[in-house]
């Protein structure tokens, strides 16, 4: 009777330590401020802006970081005109362009590339139609799309999966309101 009752008071005791050793997640944020342009990145260690890392602790093994999979910026239009920088860290990575849009009939975008080979492209915009809105997509890396509805469009940035290319690299999203 005393061995079983040793044995569950151990059992007890090692049950309650498992829960109590555990690590919570810690989050760090870099953050960047200009008032004329905002530069992303995900894995570039230059131009880090804005962005919210996760370190997972709960692994006894090694502190790793989790990089965020979307970047979101937002353009500062001025007359209808806006421009962002950013870095795109590879493929299954994306840059949301996130445009006010108060005005005009139209969104029109372009990417330029810091190398002109790069495998870049508009993938989708989203439309703030209803309560979910919707997407369109993919675009090349011009793209001119009518306003039906004002709001937060956004415009996903990313790599064609179906072409070749380097899929990192500096970039410069133009966006102008007409």
């Amino acid at each position: 009777m005393k061995r079983i009752l040793f044995c569950l008071v151990c059992i007890t005791a090692t049950a309650c330590n498992s829960g109590s050793s555990k690590i919570s997640k810690d989050t760090a944020t870099i953050g960047y401020s200009d008032s004329s342009v905002q530069v992303a990145d995900s894995t570039h260690p230059r131009d880090r802006a804005s962005l919210n890392y996760k370190v997972d602790t709960s692994s006894y093994v090694s502190k790793t970081l989790l990089q965020p999979r979307d970047t979101l910026l937002t353009v500062d239009l001025h007359d209808g005109k806006g421009s962002v920088k950013g870095y795109l860290s590879g493929i299954g990575k994306h840059i949301s362009v996130m445009v006010p849009v108060t005005m005009g009939d139209s969104i029109t975008a372009e990417i330029i590339p810091e190398v002109d080979s790069m495998n870049i492209r508009f993938n989708q915009i989203y439309i703030p139609v209803g309560k979910d809105g919707k997407y369109d997509g993919p675009f090349s890396r011009k793209i001119s799309y009518p306003v039906t509805v004002k709001g937060a469009y956004r415009l996903i940035i990313g790599s064609n999966l179906m072409a070749e290319g380097k899929t990192n690299g500096n970039f410069t999203c133009n966006v102008v309101i007409k």
